[in-house]
């Protein structure tokens, strides 16, 4: 049986943005899960503020994860992919 699943199963993906000193997130022109074009790394109709803020996207790139076009929020680690665990979840 081939077990199913996403980057996020396999630990190897995150959705995360920055912060500031006080713990507060910064302006990424969108909510976290908001799927619209203002999410898409190529949307440029920012403000300045704002997309001096995508430096999320190379500050991840040096470490080696990738990023999808449409969440800014999403990175992934970019090598061999592990399968995805066949343990199930006690949701009791």
């Amino acid at each position: 049986m081939r077990f199913k699943g996403s980057d996020h199963n396999r630990g190897i993906a995150v959705d995360l943005t920055i912060l500031d000193r006080n713990g507060n997130p910064l302006d990424m022109g969108t909510a976290f899960d908001e799927f619209s074009p203002k999410s898409h790394h190529t949307y440029i109709e920012l403000s300045p503020e704002v997309l001096k803020n995508w430096l999320l996207k190379t500050t991840m790139a040096s470490i080696g994860l990738y990023h999808i076009n449409t969440e800014w929020w999403h990175y992934t680690w970019n090598g061999k992919k592990p399968p995805v665990g066949k343990w199930v979840w006690d949701c009791n």
